[in-house]
């Protein structure tokens, strides 16, 4: 976890922790990464399962996952009040 928070302050990297208390999402359990850029048709998803990961890349996939991704970007600490988060979380360990 330290260097989650170390990671973190470094520019291109953003930490967000959702709560507990905020509940389950749609997704929860399972990683996820974005790939995004200036064109949005070559976004793609890749999704962590049991069998390994998973390319998506299709639009109303593609859709899904970002509307995920905003709702759990809403629900989120901010980048400061996470790595405090985190960095509380280390000390009691």
């Amino acid at each position: 976890m330290t260097h989650l928070v170390e990671t973190s302050e470094l520019e291109h990297v953003t930490l967000m922790v959702v709560p507990f208390d905020v509940g389950p999402f749609h997704t929860s359990g399972q990683g996820i990464d974005y790939f995004h850029g200036p064109v949005r048709q070559l976004d793609t998803v890749q999704i962590y399962t049991d069998h390994g990961g998973e390319l998506i890349d299709s639009p109303p996939q593609l859709e899904r996952y970002r509307l995920v991704l905003d709702r759990m970007s809403a629900a989120a600490l901010g980048p400061a009040k996470s790595r405090h988060f985190v960095a509380h979380l280390i000390k009691d360990l």
